[in-house]
């Protein structure tokens, strides 16, 4: 079977692209044993429980020198982020992510791209669209609740 999951080497790390399924191949995938290794998600398309195993066991191997920080994190990444243990730690965190707000004038909803470094006590920043205030389309507490994993 072949792999449907990609990969783009970067300055910093790697940039994956396509869905992380029951294809990924641990081999395809370099390990890239760096002191820090930024990994891109904005072309990441999906992910089922199969990838994610496969994903957690390629990420054992490759965090076993240094950290990992993940970027542009849609929004079902960080759901499994959530959901499944091992894939946040303080050696792996999540810096930039995807957080879904709804257009209640457009019945739409915008996946915003925001640092964790703009969430105030855990809150995500209020946003705006055509000057219209966006509805946070999510619990707070349950979406952010990786930062407790990365200390």
């Amino acid at each position: 079977m072949e792999s449907n999951i990609s990969f783009e080497l970067t300055n910093k790390g790697m940039k994956l692209i396509g869905p992380l399924d029951e294809t990924f191949l641990v081999t395809k995938i370099p390990q890239l044993h760096r002191e820090h290794t930024v990994i891109d998600l904005s072309t990441l398309t999906s992910m089922n429980s199969c990838g994610v195993r496969d994903f957690l066991g390629w990420l054992e191997n490759q965090n076993k020198v240094g950290t990992i920080e993940f970027i542009n994190c849609p929004v079902f990444f960080v759901l499994q982020a959530n959901m499944v243990g091992g894939i946040i730690n303080p050696r792996r965190k999540i810096s930039t992510l995807y957080v879904p707000y709804f257009d209640q004038i457009e019945d739409k909803e915008h996946h915003i791209l925001i640092s964790i470094t703009d969430l105030v006590q855990g809150k995500a920043p209020a946003k705006e669209n055509n000057g219209r205030l966006l509805q946070l389309d999510i619990s707070e507490e349950r979406y952010f609740q990786f930062l407790r994993l990365q200390g």
